[in-house]
């Protein structure tokens, strides 16, 4: 099985990039996992030409969906929308978490168990 981790913040070395790591870390005993920084691809508007629609197959057989914000309800609406959009690419997601109040490396040391928690039921 694959697990693709995204670190979809602007801050390529910040308390994002330190979890991602983290999570890598821990699923990398069950899963092939491939991490990424969304920072390294460009990405252009869709051309709307559906072709996706008949031929989309994602080469991951999982995903986890993470986010760090300042609320849950923040976190939770993004994971929805990430969601739901790897419904569209028949993306299984095995699951998610919102971890709120971290803006630093230095704030994930204490929150690190519930993370690797987390990494465990996946």
């Amino acid at each position: 099985m694959k697990a693709l981790i995204i670190n979809c913040s602007p801050v390529r070395t910040g308390a994002t990039a330190e979890i991602v790591k983290l999570v890598s870390e821990q699923l990398s005993s069950k899963y092939r996992v491939k991490r990424i920084c969304i920072d390294d691809y460009a990405f252009a508007f869709c051309r709307g030409c559906r072709s996706c629609h008949n031929t989309a197959k994602c080469v991951m057989d999982d995903a986890v969906a993470l986010r760090t914000g300042p609320n849950m309800p923040e976190c939770e609406k993004i994971i929805g929308s990430i969601e739901h959009f790897y419904g569209h690419l028949e993306i299984e997601c095995k699951g998610h978490l919102g971890v709120t109040s971290i803006e630093y490396k230095t704030d994930v040391e204490p929150r690190k168990q519930e993370i690797i928690d987390f990494c465990k039921n996946i």
